[in-house]
């Protein structure tokens, strides 16, 4: 089989999006199972499918966070090489304030 680099990056994104949160939704819900002192009503199924729901959401989240800070990059008076160390810092400052507002939000 022939393998291009188009086709890895779409399995490597396949892994990240549909079998990273599988691991910790798993974790939570054995945990949430073996737990005698956690009642819960339902289906573990459906505890199991809400907690796949909110890590996707909040994936989806850091994922908009990031393309805001990378547009952000774009609109900078002089251009600044991706993946300088430059890059890295103000790439880090913006994605710590669009945090920071989104905290600020929700305390």
């Amino acid at each position: 089989m022939i393998s291009s680099p188009a086709l890895k990056v779409e399995e490597e994104l396949y892994i990240l999006v549909e079998i990273v949160p599988l691991h910790p939704t798993t974790r939570f819900t054995q945990y949430i199972e073996k737990n005698e002192e956690l009642d819960y009503i339902g289906d573990i199924g459906n505890i199991r499918f809400k907690i796949f729901h909110l890590i996707m959401e909040e994936l989806r989240l850091f994922e908009q966070i990031e393309l805001s800070a990378k547009e952000r990059m774009k609109t900078q008076k002089r251009n600044v090489p991706e993946g300088s160390r430059e890059w890295e810092i103000l790439f880090r400052k913006y994605v710590t304030e669009d945090l920071s507002k989104l905290t600020k939000f929700w305390e």
